[in-house]
Parts: C-alpha cells; structure tokens; sequence
C-alpha cells in the first residue's frame, strides 16, 4: 500500500515538470534576438564598453565572455505611441527606436546592460567652449555606432522573470510580440502583443509609478488602483484611452526609455566612456546658457 502511494506520488511530480516544461515559455522564441538581426555585427563593437560595465561593480569574474545568445530587442521612443489613435503593428514600429539590452548572471548575480548608437554631437558645444575640437571629433566618430552607456547589477529585469511574467499571462510562443522600454507616457518595462497585426493587449513589466487619472480608470475593466500591476493584462485600447485622459507632469515621467525600471534594483550605475559622459554633460551646460 506504502509502496503504492508512493509510486503514485512519483507519477504525479513526473507530470507536473512535464506540463511545467511543456508550458514554459522561452523568451527568444517570441522577440527578436541579436544572432537573428542584422546588428549582429556591428553590436560586437560594443563589446569593450560592455566589459567596463561590468568591471565597474568590482567582480571577481573580468574576464567573462560576452553570451550574444542574450542580447534581445527592446523598443524605446519619447514619441506617445497611445495619441496615435492608430493600434496597427505597422505604424506603431515606425515610430519606436530600439536598443539590445543584455542580461546575464555573473557569481549569482543578475545584470543587464544597455546598448544604444550613440548620437552626433552639436557642433555648438565647441563654439560655446564645452568641449574642445578633439573631444568633438572623437563623439562625431563614435556617432552612429553602439555603446553601452548603462548597467544595473542585482536587477530584477531578468530573463527568467520576464520569461515567468509573460507565461503566466498567458503569452505562448505562437504569439506575435514585441517589448518596449519605454515612451512618452508609460516609461517602464511593457509588452505590447497583436492579433492581425493590430495592438491587442499591454502585460506591464516592471513597476509603473505613472498615475492614471481615477475618472479615466473607470473606462477599463480591470484598472481597480492608480496605476497598472505587473504582470496584468490590459486591453490596448483601453490603456490607450486611459493615458490620453491622464496628465503627466515632466516630473512624473521618470527617467528616459527603461532607466525608470532601474528604481526597483539593489545597484545601479552609469559608467560610459568618457566622451559620452563629456557629451551627456556638454549638452545640459549648452542648454542651460542657452535658456538664460
């Protein structure tokens, strides 16, 4: 009887992995990944950057190799893809930008870093003394080209929990998907998925702290709180709609594309090369004279 009862219970922990497997979701089968793109190539240059990100948290481990398996697409503008009033797949990629954001694990702690093309500097940060022409040309070199401007280490913008926030929303791998990392009015971590090539459903993925108008919250049907759970599922449309309704301050907007997914991290920090740093400064000392 013993024995019986225990054969049984084997069985039924045999089935349950099988069906956990069988249900598991694997993250690039449903979004673009860097061996799939045309990028492949030219990411590689970002490599040196890369290792200086991770170098930077001080581990034991400096001379990991790159995995570019775990590289994947994430699309990020400051253009309000809601006001559009368009839900096609069609129109709303030709209005977002991308960056690869990598994530990997190094001594059992999770990383991710971002990969972006660096921009053409302005020509005025010369004349207005900010930087000097060698600095100048050494950006203008660089532009156009991918680097690294950015790491978080302990993140929770993990593989895994991406993979496990999807599956449970009921994301398979026949799905048509896209992440996106940011724009104008929602800029943490979200998946936006479509059905005949019309945006269907919103599944947020990282904490939203944009408020949604109370009054606009009533127009969806499952927006109980002041703000979109992780993990739920929202209709497009109704989101959309929400969004239109709701005022958004410059203060409440958070940082740029998936920076204000960086706030639930233990670690965070912004390394960069020194040009782009001299940029990144140069430009707001050249915008703040410029204003008075």
């Amino acid at each position: 009887m013993y024995k019986g009862i225990q054969k049984l219970l084997l069985i039924l922990i045999l089935i349950t992995s099988f069906c956990s497997q069988a249900y598991a979701l694997n993250l690039d089968q449903v979004i673009e990944t860097l061996p799939d793109s045309q990028d492949y190539v030219s990411v590689h240059s970002a490599s040196t950057d890369i290792h200086k990100m991770i170098n930077a948290f001080d581990l034991n481990n400096p001379d990991i190799a790159i995995d570019w398996n775990n590289f994947y697409k994430i699309y990020v503008d400051d253009n309000d893809i809601f006001s559009y009033g368009s839900q096609s797949k069609a129109d709303i990629m030709n209005t977002l930008d991308y960056i690869w954001c990598y994530m990997d694990t190094i001594d059992n702690r999770n990383f991710r870093v971002t990969i972006s093309k660096a921009t053409m500097p302005d020509r005025n940060l010369v004349s207005q003394g900010v930087i000097s022409d060698t600095d100048y040309q050494a950006l203008v070199n660089r532009a156009g080209s991918w680097v690294a401007p950015e790491a978080e280490m302990d993140t929770t913008q993990t593989i895994s929990n991406i993979e496990s926030a999807l599956s449970e929303a009921g994301i398979s791998e026949t799905d048509d998907i896209i992440l996106v990392g940011g724009t104008s009015k929602m800029r943490s971590l979200f998946a936006i998925t479509f059905s005949d090539n019309q945006a269907d459903k919103i599944i947020p993925l990282a904490r939203n702290d944009i408020p949604v108008n109370t009054d606009a919250a009533e127009l969806a049907s499952n927006v109980s709180s002041n703000e979109l759970e992780f993990g739920e599922v929202y209709d497009f449309s109704e989101v959309a709609q929400i969004l239109n309704e709701t005022e958004i301050s410059p203060t409440e907007t958070g940082g740029v594309g998936t920076s204000s997914a960086i706030t639930e991290s233990n670690a965070f920090v912004i390394v960069g090369l020194f040009s782009i740093l001299i940029l990144s400064c140069g430009i707001l000392i050249y915008l703040r004279r410029k204003q008075l």
